[in-house]
């Protein structure tokens, strides 16, 4: 090969076999070096038992000792990418962490651990800066945005590869006392790990050498501009690089610190490791995979809860991101039943039926439509369950099961429950302390043809609980959300612009144009209510009165009213419920 053979062909707008060739190896060397710098992650336990760390030199092991090497020396190894043999110079980095992931199986104490670390982020970092000025060169622009996104697949493969891997590995080698590999001698199970991981790098090292440099583009064969210069650029376009700075800090604020948090409370610890299965078949593998790493899981759905009871707990967690899980279906190939992923939210699924006439037969929480139907069934919110058919979920081994009728023959229709023994029941509320949700099967009913709106103020939980019982003696369909006093001061708290935006949706959802204009007037009133008062937050009854005719829904709505009266409740304006 030669340059020619392996730079842009500006002509026809496509790369070059060799080209390809060279993304590919390149790909690889990424892969390898998520793989060898999130490997420690997987060992905490091992290397605290055996060099006696504490929690801080953990840390510096994991962050400080990679991390800042890793940052600093990625400058001057670019300044010398712009005048040296890229390839060349990914090929020594590529070595040099391998080796150095090899030595942090030597390590016998936290100062040898600690610089075999530094080795890794030093060698890590000569591959980025050679590689993006490489893969510019070998690829058009039609085609470079591509490129680039295949070389950058590399940090998600890599990051599940490490777990995946270094899972398998665990369970295999810590079967084991010790392994004896010459000429180093007996080696403990995780001293092996890190061997069994580093050393493949060198092979991909030699791979390396077997590129051919591309030839450097015309824009970039002038002579390398000064420090001075290029610091000048800088503060020319500020903007630019602030930006990417910023948005590749926030990503690190997704993939580590989101997860830590809640609305009110803080996780101890940050999780070890993200993973987002794309398919509701891969939670088995990655929950067997975690359960063999001796790993705690925390599921959640890339939002944010308010219980607490969703963060991690320990500093041996991964989080189970089911966000992506968003598979919507009808079951059995009819329309009364649909199989939603765990992912799913309440909006998905809306907007799934919309035009059908139908909806899920079990209330959506008050928590807004982009809370997960998953989340809801896992905490019990709401209580009223009866529409949830069947689960499917998976156990701490990786074992997929299913409940209902389902759970005696995956082929049955899921039309019904208490096809003994009917579990379905036990896994709705415990938080997924029982397994982890992977789909659900839920009941579908008509929309009601009329509906109307009443709320009251009352005193507490027993008033509410009174109204619930003698309106479900009456004809016709109840949705009750009750507020206590802090979600009802959150009203008060709500902006201008939020409450323009509830206003319009329900201007927009109603296809009366009278209809329409009475609802928003009621919305309005309801905020008027609130935020003239200056009592303290009551607790409050928001109804939502379902029926065939007007006239159904008119008695529904008197009803209420009088049970109010009989109650000496305030009545408040119904916005709320309509929202």
């Amino acid at each position: 090969m030669n340059h020619t053979d392996v730079h842009a062909d500006t002509t026809t707008h496509t790369a070059s076999p060799p080209a390809w060739y060279a993304l590919g190896v390149l790909f690889i060397a990424y892969t390898f070096s998520f793989i060898d710098r999130t490997i420690v992650s997987l060992l905490i336990e091992p290397l605290k038992a055996d060099l006696q760390l504490s929690d801080t030199e953990v840390s510096l092991l994991h962050g400080f000792a990679f991390a800042v090497f890793y940052t600093f020396l990625g400058i001057p190894i670019a300044r010398l990418a712009d005048s040296s043999s890229r390839k060349r110079i990914i090929a020594v980095g590529v070595a040099v962490w391998s080796l150095a992931t090899c030595l942090c199986g030597l390590a016998s104490r936290f100062s040898h651990l600690f610089l075999a670390r530094v080795g890794v982020g030093v060698g890590e970092a000569a591959l980025s800066p050679a590689a993006y000025s490489m893969i510019t060169d070998m690829f058009p622009r039609q085609t470079l945005g591509r490129a680039l996104g295949i070389y950058s697949m590399g940090v998600y493969i890599g990051a599940g590869l490490a777990f995946l891997i270094g899972g398998y590995l665990i369970s295999m080698v810590f079967t084991a006392d010790t392994v004896y590999l010459p000429p180093v001698g007996e080696l403990k199970p995780w001293q092996t790990v890190f061997f069994v991981v580093g050393a493949p790098g060198l092979i991909v090292a030699v791979l390396v050498m077997t590129i051919a440099e591309p030839q450097r583009t015309a824009s970039r064969q002038t002579e390398r501009a000064p420090l001075s210069a290029v610091f000048s650029f800088v503060r020319r376009e500020p903007g630019a690089f602030l930006n990417h700075f910023m948005g590749f800090a926030a990503l690190g604020l997704l993939f580590n610190a989101f997860y830590s948090h809640d609305v009110f409370f803080r996780a101890a610890h940050t999780p070890v490791a993200i993973l987002q299965p794309r398919h509701h078949r891969e939670i088995a593998t990655l929950v067997g995979a975690a359960t063999d790493c001796g790993l705690s899981i925390e599921v959640r759905a890339g939002g944010m809860s308010y219980s607490g009871g969703y963060l991690v707990q320990n500093e041996r967690s991964v989080v189970l991101d089911v966000s992506a899980l968003r598979g919507i279906d009808y079951a059995h190939g009819g329309n009364d039943i649909v199989v939603v992923e765990a992912g799913v939210t309440w909006q998905q699924l809306d907007d799934f039926l919309r035009g059908t006439g139908m909806r899920p037969a079990i209330n959506a929480p008050f928590s807004g439509s982009v809370s997960t139907i998953g989340g809801a069934i896992r905490q019990g919110l709401p209580a009223d369950m009866h529409a949830v058919l069947a689960l499917e979920l998976v156990s701490a081994d990786g074992t997929v099961f299913q409940t209902g009728a389902l759970a005696t023959d995956p082929e049955a229709c899921s039309a019904w429950r208490g096809q003994g023994p009917d579990l379905t029941g036990l896994f709705i509320g415990d938080c997924g302390a029982l397994g982890v949700l992977s789909r659900a099967w839920i009941r579908l009913e008509p929309l009601p043809r009329e509906r109307g709106f009443f709320a009251c103020a009352v005193s507490g939980p027993a008033d509410y609980l009174h109204i619930l019982r003698r309106l479900s003696t009456l004809p016709g369909n109840y949705r009750a959300y009750c507020f206590d006093p802090g979600r009802s001061g959150n009203l008060r708290a709500q902006s201008v612009s939020d409450n323009l935006r509830t206003a319009l949706k329900i201007l927009l959802s109603k296809s009366n144009p009278l209809q329409a204009l009475n609802s928003t007037a009621q919305m309005l009133r309801t905020l008027r209510q609130w935020h003239s008062s200056t009592a303290p937050s009551p607790w409050a009854v928001h109804l939502v009165c379902e029926g065939s005719c007007r006239r159904q829904v008119a008695a529904m709505r008197d009803s209420a009213g009088e049970l109010a009266g009989q109650y000496g409740l305030q009545r408040l304006a119904t916005g709320v419920a309509e929202a």
